[in-house]
């Protein structure tokens, strides 16, 4: 059994990914799902924001949010000094790097989540309200 704590983490391709937070910095770590064993080095996610003021969405209790889609796994977090949006896209076959990253100019503090479906960015605008607007 793995004891993870948090919410940041995803089943992709028969291994288990999930964020940490060490030291003012969030890493995302590839581990075997039956004995929780690494595989390969931690990412850490640089430009990431941890500081108490820029928490990612609305909900203000998260600084990354690991996910997958068919085409592998992701992490979206909150910019350093800016109100952007950091999405990462990892390379999950061979060597566990970093495929690219993008700095969108999505104001993250206005979405209640945010989802990749396809390769697309999906932001939910409240995750409370019995109607919202996805875009």
């Amino acid at each position: 059994i793995i004891s993870v704590p948090g919410n940041d983490h995803v089943i992709f391709n028969n291994s288990f990914y999930y964020a940490t937070k060490k030291a003012n910095a969030i890493f995302v770590n590839k581990a075997d799902p039956t004995n929780g064993e690494l595989q390969g080095t931690s990412i850490r996610l640089t430009s990431c924001d941890t500081s108490a003021r820029n928490y990612l969405y609305k909900s203000e209790k998260n600084h990354v949010d690991v996910m997958s889609d068919e085409n592998g796994v992701w992490a979206i977090c909150a910019l350093e000094k800016s109100n952007n949006t950091v999405v990462w896209k990892f390379n999950t076959t061979g060597t566990f790097s970093v495929e690219r990253a993008w700095n969108i100019s999505v104001r993250h503090q206005d979405a209640g989540d945010m989802f990749i479906i396809c390769g697309i960015l999906y932001a939910v605008d409240n995750v409370t309200a019995p109607f919202t607007r996805i875009r």
